[in-house]
């Protein structure tokens, strides 16, 4: 089992999925019309109504006629724990993610008794062709926070964007020049991999998110993987690299030592015959010495 798939597992039992009619997803977009070629960012946030929630799972479906889909950023999600990031097939972005310790919403600093929505992602896209663009939340699901696993399903929102006759190459960009931070430990369980080794690894990058995840298993070439992650080399001999990428395109690297550092069989060997060569040369000169008196 890849990864630990909460809500799909859970969903197989739809019929005990209720409507949630407090909790909504929020789209915001500051332009309204955009040109060809130019990059713009929607948030897709959550407002709870107060109620606390510990997961999420949804799509944002998008007009793949008139925009692009860029990239997804995470930085500022208030989702911690990803088991599927912003993804796109086709015009469809899934995710899914769990919030340890729940999330109520972000309290509004001119007024404490009412909370905010919480972002989730923000989607970057790009002006393709001339048109009406709609972008839309699909089959959101999320878990309250109640020690019973309830799931709720939130209604569907949607926003729209012309594309207009307009060409104007532009870039968005989310200024960091933070790098991010990842940490990995060694795992065998016999419910992953079939107890074979595994790297667990976390990346967190709190300004633009994390873009991928590289590793190096000791002279092996750089790979981009996800967690868990199934090592090629189950005798723990190789040195491993871990570096992670931003979406600014700042590295964080960490290594992690072998299993064990004692020496390898042939470097054994190899310290022996020198052992014995210098015994060897030690007697001689003892025999020298003996017959020279």
């Amino acid at each position: 089992m890849k990864k630990f798939l909460l809500f799909t597992l859970l969903l197989s039992f739809f019929l005990l999925v209720k409507n949630a009619e407090a909790s909504t997803v929020t789209i915001s977009h500051a332009p309204t019309t955009v040109a060809q070629q130019q990059q713009f960012y929607i948030d897709v946030a959550l407002d709870t109504a107060g109620t606390s929630i510990n997961g999420i799972q949804g799509a944002v479906t998008f007009s793949s006629d008139t925009l692009s889909f860029v990239r997804a950023e995470t930085g500022t999600s208030n989702v911690t724990l990803w088991i599927d990031q912003p993804t796109v097939h086709g015009n469809t972005i899934s995710f899914s993610g769990i919030i340890p310790g729940g999330f109520d919403g972000l309290v509004d600093p001119f007024d404490q008794t009412h909370k905010q929505p919480g972002e989730i992602a923000r989607l970057v896209f790009v002006g393709k062709m001339p048109g009406n663009a709609t972008i839309a939340t699909s089959n959101v699901i999320v878990s309250d926070n109640d020690g019973n696993g309830t799931l709720e399903h939130v209604a569907d929102n949607t926003t729209s964007v012309v594309v207009s006759n307009d060409i104007a190459p532009s870039i968005y960009s989310t200024p960091d020049i933070v790098p991010p931070t990842i940490t990995a430990s060694i795992v065998q369980d016999a419910d992953l991999f079939d107890g074979k080794y595994a790297l667990l690894f976390t990346a967190i990058d709190k300004e633009s998110g994390i873009d991928h995840v590289e590793l190096k298993e000791g002279n092996d070439q750089w790979k981009t993987i996800q967690s868990p992650y199934m090592l090629r080399d189950q005798s723990r001999d190789s040195i491993l690299s871990l570096r992670a990428y931003d979406v600014a395109g700042n590295i964080a690297t960490i290594t992690i030592a072998p299993k064990s550092s004692a020496p390898s069989p042939t470097a054994i060997i190899i310290l022996i015959i020198a052992a014995l060569a210098i015994l060897y040369v030690m007697y001689k000169k003892i025999i020298r010495r003996t017959y020279a008196h």
